[in-house]
C-alpha cells in the first residue's frame, strides 16, 4: 500500500492524474481507512475540481489517524512521527492549504466572498504559490469587485506554470491557474 502511495505521489509530480488516481485507489482497496491514501485521493479530486470528494477525503483522513510511525516522508521532519500528529492536524501545509482552499469555495459558494478573502490570505501565508489558492483568491477578489486585485491573483496563479485544472465555483467553466 505504501509503494502505491509513492509511486502516485510520482506519477502526480509528473502530472499524470490518471495514473496517480488508480495508484491511490489500488491502495484503497488495501485499507480504505489509511489517512495517506485517503489525503491522496482528495488530492486527485481537488485537482480533478471535485471539491466535495476532496472534502470528504480530507476528513475521513483526519478521522482516521492512528498511532503508526512515520518511516519515510518527502518532509524529514515528520519522520519518526506518529501518523496521528501529522495527517489532518498539521499546522501547515498541503493538506491544511487544501483544507483551507475547501472552506474557502465554500463560503464563496454562499457569495461570502470577503470572508473566503481571510481564509485565502490564510492558505497564502502556508503556501504563497499555490496556483489553486491563487486562482480562488482572484475569483474572490472578483466577486468583491476588486477587479485589479483579481487580475493580479489570476496573473500570479498563470505565473506558477502549473498545469493543474480547476473549475470555478459557480460554473462548469474550466480555467487554468
Amino acid at each position: 500500500m505504501q509503494a502505491l502511495n509513492r509511486d502516485g505521489v510520482a506519477a502526480l509530480k509528473k502530472h499524470d492524474i490518471s495514473k496517480a488516481k488508480r495508484l491511490f485507489y489500488k491502495a484503497y482497496l488495501i485499507d480504505p481507512n489509511d489517512p495517506f491514501t485517503l489525503n491522496n485521493l482528495g488530492y486527485v479530486a481537488e485537482l480533478e475540481g471535485n471539491l466535495d470528494r476532496a472534502q470528504r477525503y480530507y476528513d475521513q483522513a483526519q478521522a482516521n489517524t492512528s498511532e503508526a510511525v512515520i518511516d519515510r516522508s518527502t518532509s524529514q521532519d515528520v519522520q519518526g512521527k506518529t501518523v496521528a500528529k501529522i495527517a489532518g492536524h498539521t499546522a501547515e501545509g498541503p493538506l491544511k492549504v487544501n483544507q483551507l482552499n475547501s472552506e474557502a469555495l465554500g463560503l464563496l459558494r454562499q457569495d461570502r466572498a470577503p470572508e473566503a478573502d481571510v481564509v485565502l490570505e490564510q492558505a497564502l501565508k502556508l503556501d504563497a504559490n499555490n496556483p489553486f489558492t491563487l486562482n480562488n483568491l482572484g475569483f474572490a477578489k472578483e466577486k468583491e469587485g476588486e477587479l485589479e486585485d483579481a487580475i493580479r491573483f489570476y496573473d500570479r496563479a498563470a505565473a506558477t506554470g502549473s498545469e493543474s485544472w480547476v473549475r470555478e465555483t459557480n460554473s462548469s467553466k474550466r480555467v487554468a491557474p
